[in-house]
């Protein structure tokens, strides 16, 4: 097993996607409800306690309790990486652990864990929870990682999927017991089975 150098502490914010469409729910996702929280607040109750600062990434509709959040928006891509290359611009000298907005059980525990995984060799964490992608949008990106996310949308291929083949990125597998924590919410019948069978 390859040791890893832990990387010294630096400024690591917290960005919450809020860009998508909602096209196959039919309502904004940030503004649906689980447990009387809403999603966007149970993603901000998740990465309090873990980093400095929270912005909010993209246009879409919000619940008032953003306001007190800075919010920037999309840049140069389509999807995702339009919210990641924007917060890469908004604070290019901190490390971003990225959230979207329909991961309602994301919990501060998951996120502790994802952000222990940070190391100098790498400037990207990626989990890998299912098969053989990767969960990027419950993940962490250092400054490194603003060049690596530009020539990708220079390339036109605005999945984040092609991130996790290249060198620096580490793809580690969640503990078992978090790995529901990076399932997400698109449809109303997934709405309506959120939490089943998750002690």
């Amino acid at each position: 097993m390859t040791r890893v150098s832990a990387r010294p502490q630096s400024k690591l914010y917290g960005g919450i996607l809020v860009g998508g469409e909602s096209r196959r729910m039919g309502t904004p996702k940030a503004l649906l409800t689980f447990a009387g929280v809403t999603f966007f607040d149970r993603a901000a109750q998740a990465l309090a306690p873990v980093v400095e600062r929270t912005v909010v990434l993209g246009r879409g509709a919000v619940p008032a309790s953003a306001e007190r959040f800075s919010r920037v928006d999309d840049l140069d891509a389509a999807g995702p990486l339009g919210g990641l290359l924007a917060a890469a611009v908004f604070a290019p000298e901190a490390a971003w652990l990225v959230v979207a907005c329909d991961l309602p059980l994301l919990t501060v525990e998951a996120l502790t864990w994802l952000a222990a995984q940070r190391s100098v060799d790498h400037w990207a964490v990626l989990p890998r929870v299912r098969g053989d992608r990767v969960e990027p949008l419950a993940a962490l990106y250092e400054p490194e990682a603003a060049p690596h996310l530009r020539a990708l949308a220079a390339s036109g291929r605005f999945s984040l999927q092609p991130l996790a083949k290249l060198p620096g990125v580490l793809t580690p597998t969640p503990p078992p017991e978090m790995a529901h924590c990076w399932s997400n919410v698109n449809t109303p019948d997934e709405l309506a089975g959120l939490g089943a069978g998750i002690e």
